[in-house]
């Protein structure tokens, strides 16, 4: 197996060379090295409302389908037919029992299999030809994912000290979660690990690229507080929490409140969803959460400099009308094509992209800032850190060169 350095991750300096986010060779094999190996976040429960539901997503570069069958278990297949590689669904979701290759009418049912070819002689193995599928899809808390590898770890265990996080956003309801309809999508002059890598661990932005929020007097983290931390964990996932300097009431917070009194989340979960709390998935799943806002945020790799971001406001099914409206609103205005820390992000990560495609190899980013200061012990999972160190964001690119030094 090749070493760290060979993918430009110096474990002892503490470096990332600038080729990381710019060689298209380095992108060409995390394809496969990356994103065929690791759980992918695919879509949501609640965008499938009975059998023969589909909607289109993507694995890395690969584009999918996602399907739900007679027996409630989903399917990702790459949206490619296996004669000549035409795209068989030509819509983003809607219901189907098959689906026609345009090209050549070959016909796929809704798990994949090649059903039908026009004229077909009786010597032609039908069963061979499946479209490419993915190993395993499964749940957690309403979310799905899919992988490619067979030799990938569950995805509970993949997920690991993570799932305490994400249950806090997910399971503070028995009913479960939904998304709202339709999807923003972006394009970002960027690559995707740039934004991934803030989700996981950059909460030193805010003060600087969103400056005007704190200006507009909506500025309300307390990064002293015990609640305000970093988290990261082995599987390159990483979290912030920031713990908010005051409670504002309002329909959200009195939901939460709710939600309390019926025993339905703990005084901790409580305590925590004051605050804001920001994670990411490896390689490319992105949550945002803050009173009355949270989002879904996946990071499509299309080229080096080049990602498409997809999102979605995610709110309890059972939470009232008003509460949904509001995070829904929430979102847009914060968080959408057009939202007001989304533009923020955009032309930063565009500066960052453009100046580091034409640095040379031999340049390397610092991620030494604070490598031992470590938080307080807490009771909360995974290893932590004050919200200003590096390590957590190093953490997310050690597990990037392993999976490709491995591949």
């Amino acid at each position: 197996m090749q070493s760290l350095c060979d993918y430009g991750v110096n474990v002892e300096e503490r470096t990332v060379s600038s080729r990381v986010f710019a060689d298209p060779n380095v992108f060409a094999h995390e394809q496969a090295a990356i994103f065929t190996k690791s759980w992918l976040y695919v879509g949501h429960r609640s965008q499938f409302d009975r059998a023969g539901a589909f909607i289109q997503a993507f694995a890395g570069t690969i584009p999918l389908v996602v399907s739900l069958d007679n027996n409630g278990r989903f399917h990702a297949m790459a949206n490619v037919c296996s004669h000549r590689g035409s795209r068989i669904c030509q819509v983003e979701y809607g219901h189907a029992e098959k689906f026609v290759c345009p090209y050549h009418n070959w016909v796929y049912n809704n798990v994949g299999d090649l059903v039908s070819v026009p004229r077909c002689p009786s010597s032609f193995d039908k069963s061979k030809w499946h479209l490419y599928r993915a190993s395993r899809v499964e749940t957690y808390r309403d979310l799905i994912f899919a992988t490619f590898s067979p030799e990938t770890v569950g995805l509970e265990e993949y997920l690991g000290d993570m799932r305490w996080y994400l249950d806090l956003v997910l399971n503070s309801s028995s009913a479960g979660t939904e998304v709202s309809a339709g999807t923003h999508r972006s394009i970002l002059h960027c690559n995707w690990k740039i934004p991934a890598e803030q989700f996981a661990s950059d909460s030193w932005h805010l003060q600087a690229v969103h400056a005007s929020m704190a200006k507009l007097g909506m500025k309300n983290q307390d990064p002293r507080s015990e609640d305000s931390f970093h988290v990261w964990t082995s599987q390159g996932h990483g979290l912030i929490c920031a713990a908010s300097r005051s409670d504002f009431p309002n329909t959200f917070s009195e939901h939460l409140d709710q939600l309390l009194s019926q025993g339905q989340i703990s005084p901790v979960q409580r305590r925590l969803l004051k605050g804001y709390i920001i994670l990411t998935i490896f390689p490319n799943l992105s949550i945002v959460f803050s009173t009355g806002l949270c989002s879904i945020r996946v990071w499509h790799p299309r080229r080096p400099d080049r990602t498409e971001l997809w999102s979605w406001a995610l709110y309890n099914k059972d939470a009232p009308d008003k509460v949904k409206a509001g995070i829904r609103r929430q979102v847009t205005q914060m968080f959408s094509p057009t939202g007001m820390l989304e533009q923020d992000d955009l032309e930063v990560w565009a500066r960052l992209a453009a100046n580091l495609s034409n640095m040379p190899g031999n340049f390397r980013l610092c991620y030494t800032y604070a490598p031992e200061e470590h938080c307080s012990p807490n009771p909360f999972p995974g290893k932590t850190a004050s919200l200003q160190s590096d390590e957590p964001a190093f953490a997310f690119y050690v597990r990037w060169a392993e999976m490709m030094a491995e591949g």
